[in-house]
């Protein structure tokens, strides 16, 4: 994490672009939290550009990110509902950066209108002259974060800004400051680096009288805690599928539900950062025992996949615990051929930053899933074709289950997937299953996918022991 304003630049290559960077910084404190805040809807200039990655790997650098994907769509209809969306992106010779624009309609709110938006910019930064990306965006990120606390408690006009907050977990560093201009909108902005990369969230609420109102008194604004919560919120979100797209990793949004592993046992959603200590910090799945509620649905799961190969993982992140389980059998010889048998349960248990359960952020990340699964419901993604998703209201808090078709170069198999929101804990389960001739692989266009009735009949015994282990225990 930066250290305290005051700190002394600790290389030569800080000194060299301290200069530079500054004055980036102090163009982002000064005309960037003002364009964020201001009352009109006209084009505002973004914020100048926050450092980014020193380490380019191949499937990062190969194409930019669709930065719209890296926010929950549950956290957009929360938070910007009815938004339109806009992209943009720049390329020049110290960096690349991506944009994604959220502006939600205004609506009522008793005596007053309502308005939302979001802005996203994700920079990465190149080489410059002796700095890597990734030294270079350090310096980037400390500037900004001294000229940012320089320039709380400065009143600019009616703008006034707090003091920027350091916040561990997110990235390699990060910080969040609120803003306020005068008694029309307040706004909370988050920077985190994740290497080379240099994140940046706004969120921003307007309350206006409405037209003809009587009322004279000042919009009530959300409270400075629940800004910062809420930004805080977005920027985790955003570096996490930043981290994971410079690994070549699958980064849409939800990320924090484990999606179901391949056949190969390879979690789509894996942790998606280097191992601890390096420098995007994200955390890394670490082999355990598995734990109590895998063990208690294991009954279930191996009537399922006999003579399983068993393996579980877990990965802490600051706001939750991912444990990941896996029963696998890619080749069950049957008299007619090889059978394809495997399940996936993944728990991840929320926590507040005291430790207890947090089933806000729970249930946030189920109505992200269900949304997500409502979206591709009826179409076809990267060779899946998907069914409806259909809730089950007897299994936990809520619960909805849904069949896909997998027909790409992993696996051609039904898949039947169901996921569960019990208190703190969301809980995904997946079965996969095909048949196809001896000889042949798990992606031959021989083999045949379970069709969905059976696929989803399978499903269910194990949906409910793990429904029943998470209302009855704590994961781990």
């Amino acid at each position: 994490m930066a250290g305290p304003p005051g700190r002394p630049p600790g290389t030569a290559r800080r000194r060299l672009l301290a200069p530079v960077v500054a004055g980036a910084a102090a163009l982002a404190v000064t005309g960037g939290l003002l364009a964020h805040l201001s009352a009109g809807p006209a084009p505002r200039t973004p914020a100048p550009a926050a450092p980014a990655s020193a380490r380019h790997t191949p499937a990062a650098s190969s194409a930019g990110p669709d930065v719209c994907v890296m926010v929950g769509e549950g956290d957009l209809d929360r938070l910007v509902p009815e938004a339109d969306s806009s992209r943009r992106s720049h390329d020049d010779d110290r960096s690349t950066s991506w944009r994604c624009h959220w502006d939600g309609s205004d609506r009522p709110a008793g005596e007053y209108t309502e308005g939302a938006r979001i802005d996203v910019d994700v920079v990465r930064f190149k080489p410059l002259e002796r700095l890597t990306s990734a030294a270079y965006a350090e310096v980037g990120y400390d500037s900004r974060l001294r000229a940012t606390r320089a320039a709380s408690g400065t009143p600019i006009g009616n703008v006034r800004t707090s003091p920027g907050v350091e916040i561990a977990g997110i990235g390699d560093e990060a910080y969040v400051q609120y803003t306020r201009n005068g008694g029309s909108s307040a706004g909370g902005t988050g920077v985190s680096r994740v290497a080379d990369v240099i994140v940046t969230v706004a969120y921003t609420v307007t309350r206006y009288p409405l037209k003809g109102s009587a009322s004279s008194a000042e919009a009530p604004l959300p409270p400075r805690r629940e800004m910062l919560r809420e930004t805080r919120l977005l920027l985790a979100q955003v570096s996490e599928s930043v981290a994971a797209w410079r690994r070549g990793r699958p980064y849409a949004r939800p990320s924090a539900v484990p999606s179901a592993a391949a056949p190969t046992g390879t979690p789509a959603a894996a942790p998606t950062g280097p191992p601890a200590g390096s420098p995007s910090g994200t955390p890394t799945p670490v082999p355990v025992a598995f734990p109590r509620t895998c063990a208690a649905v294991a009954p279930s799961a191996e009537r399922l996949v006999p003579r399983a190969n068993t393996r579980a993982e877990r990965v802490r992140h600051h706001d939750r615990t991912v444990h990941s389980c896996w029963w696998q059998n890619t080749g069950i010889r049957t008299a007619g051929g090889l059978r394809l048998r495997n399940v996936f349960v993944g728990l991840t248990t929320f926590h507040t930053r005291a430790g207890s359960p947090d089933p806000e952020a729970a249930a946030r990340h189920y109505a992200d899933a269900l949304a997500e699964a409502r979206r591709r419901a009826g179409g076809e993604h990267e060779g899946s074709s998907y069914g409806q998703a259909t809730e089950m209201p007897e299994l936990g808090d809520r619960a909805f289950r849904q069949y896909r078709r997998n027909r790409n170069a992993t696996a051609h198999a039904g898949v039947a997937r169901a996921v569960v929101l019990s208190g703190g804990t969301v809980a995904e389960i997946a079965y996969w299953a095909s048949d196809r001739p001896r000889g042949t692989e798990m992606n031959s266009p021989e083999s045949v996918p379970l069709p969905e009735e059976r696929a989803l009949a399978g499903l269910l015994p194990v949906t409910d022991a793990v429904a029943r282990a998470v209302r009855s225990a704590i994961p781990g």
